[in-house]
């Protein structure tokens, strides 16, 4: 009997601790994850979201960051070096693990912000 109430209190410490994040990030993996056969993946415009995915495939999927890569879908008139480091020095992730550079083109009656939020990141595990 006493087991069972230990079994209690330590899922109410780990839900307090963990639930909100682990609940968070499989909602945000059904929304944006990449659920094709032998690959997990997460792709998202927003830098938060994407260190947020990081940090949850680390704690609860125990990934290690030398099995992720790093992939980029980028407008044309971007600089590729300077966004492939933004999102290099963000995730953690080293350059020589990004996949290819995949480039848009863009319409030209679009103005555009030349910022990290014209770019989706890539998070392949």
């Amino acid at each position: 009997m006493k087991s069972q109430v230990v079994g209690v209190v330590f899922f109410t410490d780990w839900w307090a601790k963990c639930g909100v994040r682990f609940i968070a990030g499989i909602a945000l993996y059904a929304a944006e994850g990449d659920k094709t056969d032998r690959r997990v993946g997460f792709s998202n415009l927003d830098p938060n979201l994407v260190k947020f995915m990081m940090g949850w495939f680390i704690e609860f999927a125990h990934t290690p960051l030398d099995r992720m890569r790093g992939g980029l879908y980028l407008h044309e008139d971007l600089d590729e070096t300077a966004s492939k480091k933004f999102w290099s020095n963000l995730t953690r992730i080293p350059l020589n693990q990004f996949h290819k550079v995949f480039l848009l083109k863009i319409k030209k009656e679009i103005n555009l912000r030349k910022t990290y939020m014209n770019m989706a990141f890539f998070l392949y595990v």
